[in-house]
């Protein structure tokens, strides 16, 4: 194997494929990056075993072949060298070890890493009942972010670390949710012509897709993504990336009971300011480390009558109190549902921040009943916040 290419594109890509390196293996050919060198162009790929990443890059390749070399080491040397151009050459071969040379302008390094047969084969499998479909990544990416932030961030609940992927015909639901706040879209005809190009899966579809392995994958994506489903895995391909990952079998919860179908209050806001007003009261929220509590109340000015709803943080007045006020922009009554309502500030400000752009409806029932943040702009987007019971 021989070939040169461009170094800071090379760099770029090892930043991409780093998140699927294993760490922690009894398999020390995970910890390495596979270099396939083929005509005009390199394929580098790295696997944890729940996810396989590659990526492909143009290259001056004059012998092809393959080898995997450690992953840390070698982008720890790339990143020391200088020069726009650097070169391998896969030189002597001791049993399973095999000897690579890269060089730039100045600099000259050796490297040991282990044969390419060494590394897992592509664990995407064909089946009969495989289904695929067509999306460009300015479509999916969006989506699938505005959901994933909901999801549980460590291992007490696994289920819960997934988001639920659906299609039906044309119909799309994604839901993540961590037990105390639910994200959900639900998007009839998402999968219709549209202004972005994206085709109709062949079958309809329901899995979960884990969401500690779908930040990295997001990153990969551009342009038109090529995905195919069969019972474990799912593929994502464009022009230059490929990524599978394992699909979990897990139970996901019934969320439906818990998505409110009415509401009897509901004021909008201008979506900065409401973000601005969440963000200050959650500096001294977030002192508590238990609830983190914010309260929202619609208060009017009494020099000019103009309104708002104001957000106070609670539950700390050893540290002190905060409250930032969002212009109400309109309100469906007097807004007392909203009274003494508790809800987890980072949850509030995530619920702001991660909603499409445009003016935010926030709705309830009562203040027992869960705080619901929609978009104006898109209805098919939702966050539904369990509330805190405060203390009197």
């Amino acid at each position: 194997m021989k070939f040169s290419m461009n170094r800071e594109s090379l760099i770029e890509v090892l930043k991409k494929l780093r998140p699927f390196v294993s760490q922690r293996s009894m398999l020390p050919v995970l910890q390495n990056v596979r270099v396939a060198a083929s005509e005009n162009q390199v394929a580098l790929t790295t696997t944890n075993l729940d996810v396989m990443a590659s990526m492909t890059l143009a290259a001056d390749v004059q012998e092809v072949g393959e080898t995997t070399l450690p992953f840390s080491l070698l982008a720890n040397v790339l990143g020391e060298m200088s020069g726009e151009l650097v070169s391998f050459a896969m030189g002597a071969q001791d049993g399973k070890k095999e000897r690579t040379v890269i060089s730039s302008d100045l600099a000259e390094s050796a490297l040991i890493g282990m044969g390419a047969k060494e590394f897992p084969k592509d664990p995407f499998a064909p089946t009969d009942d495989m289904t695929s479909f067509r999306v460009h990544a300015d479509w999916l990416k969006p989506r699938l972010s505005r959901v994933m932030f909901a999801a549980l961030d460590n291992d007490s609940r696994p289920v819960l670390t997934t988001i639920l992927w659906k299609c039906g015909g044309r119909d799309l639901t994604l839901v993540a949710t961590d037990g105390f706040r639910l994200v959900m879209i639900d998007e009839p005809d998402a999968h219709g012509t549209g202004n972005i190009p994206h085709g109709n899966p062949e079958r309809d579809f329901e899995l979960l897709l884990p969401t500690t392995s779908l930040a990295g994958i997001l990153q990969l994506l551009d342009g038109e993504v090529a995905i195919t489903i069969n019972c474990q895995r799912m593929k994502f391909e464009t022009k230059t990336a490929t990524a599978v990952v394992a699909v979990p079998d897990y139970e996901y919860p019934v969320y439906q009971p818990i998505v409110p179908t009415r509401y009897f209050h509901q004021v909008r806001l201008e979506r900065a300011r409401a973000i601005a007003a969440a963000r200050l009261a959650l500096v001294i929220a977030q002192e508590d480390t238990v609830n983190k509590a914010v309260t929202l109340k619609v208060l009017t000015n009494a020099s000019d009558g103009t309104k708002g709803v104001l957000a106070r943080s609670a539950g700390v007045s050893s540290v002190g109190e905060n409250e930032a006020r969002a212009a109400l922009l309109e309100q469906t009554d007097s807004g007392n549902g909203f009274e003494q309502m508790g809800v987890n500030g980072r949850y509030l400000l995530d619920a702001f921040t991660q909603a499409p752009d445009g003016d935010l409806l926030i709705e309830t029932v009562s203040p027992a009943d869960p705080l619901v943040v929609r978009s104006v702009n898109d209805a098919t987007w939702q966050c539904i916040v369990m509330p805190i019971h405060l203390k009197r």
